[in-house]
């Protein structure tokens, strides 16, 4: 037994198909040219030559069984290769964007839980962030991008205007913003051009300095003047952002005159 020990059996299994089919091919032999005339002989030639056969195609089936299961494990392991190697490529991806959002402005709402534990759920994440990186990126160039009134409803706006009742009209803006000065430019030039008494653009920070997209308006007290209401009409119709509501303040001189104050783009 002991010698029997150390005898590597799955090694020798895989002999073991060649060597019945070999046995199977010499008791054929004996049973079908040594042996022509006894029958009982050839019988056991034959039963000897079933066990071979049989003993082949066992040998044979386990040997296929035992490879296949090697390529199995094989292929397991190496699966589990590729998802560790992909499961670090998407951690990797994930800190390229992590890295790539610390330089734009934040977002609203607070940050998403994420899995990078599969490759299902770290996909899923990735297609996530790249869609909220899209969403800031676009939001970002928005904050970029200058105040304006384009030319065509500039016109139409200046023909809106001409027909209507105004009065005195000052636009000012925070000092020492040249987006806020060009866009405050712009607006005064329209009106001059309907035929109203604009001025400006003046500087001015009595009105404060947060940052606001819409233009304010500002009148002495009491009822506004039919020039605020014209104007808030023009800006709801030609899609100009302005505070809806229209603020109070001693500092415009009369009830006449409305001030239109454009502060920092935020």
């Amino acid at each position: 037994m002991n010698g029997l020990s150390g005898v590597n059996w799955a090694a020798l299994m895989v002999w073991v198909p060649t060597i019945a089919v070999v046995l199977l091919a010499l008791v054929a032999c004996v049973g079908a040219v040594l042996l022509p005339e006894r029958a009982m002989v050839r019988r056991q030639a034959l039963m000897v030559a079933a066990l071979c056969g049989g003993a082949a195609i066992a040998a044979t089936v386990w040997t296929e069984r035992r490879e296949r299961q090697a390529v199995a494990d094989q292929g397991t392991t190496t699966q589990q290769e590729d998802v560790a190697r992909m499961t670090r490529r998407l951690h990797a991806t994930w800190e390229a964007f992590d890295a790539a959002m610390k330089e734009l402005p934040p977002g609203s709402g607070p940050e998403p839980t994420v899995s990078l534990d599969t490759p299902d759920a770290g996909f899923a994440a990735l297609s996530a962030e790249a869609d909220t990186l899209a969403a800031r990126i676009k939001a970002f160039r928005a904050g970029m991008e200058p105040r304006r009134i384009g030319d065509q409803t500039a016109s139409a706006m200046i023909d809106y205007l001409k027909p209507l009742a105004h009065g005195r009209v000052v636009v000012s803006c925070v000092p020492e913003d040249d987006e806020a000065y060009l866009y405050a430019n712009r607006v005064a030039t329209i009106l001059r051009r309907a035929g109203w008494d604009a001025t400006g653009p003046e500087f001015t920070a009595i009105f404060g300095t947060a940052p606001a997209i819409g233009i304010s308006l500002y009148v002495r007290g009491g009822e506004p003047p039919d020039t605020a209401r014209a104007l808030i009409d023009a800006f709801t119709k030609f899609n100009i952002p302005y505070q809806s509501r229209i603020a109070a303040s001693d500092a415009i001189p009369d009830t006449e005159t409305v001030e239109l104050f454009i502060g920092k783009k935020p």
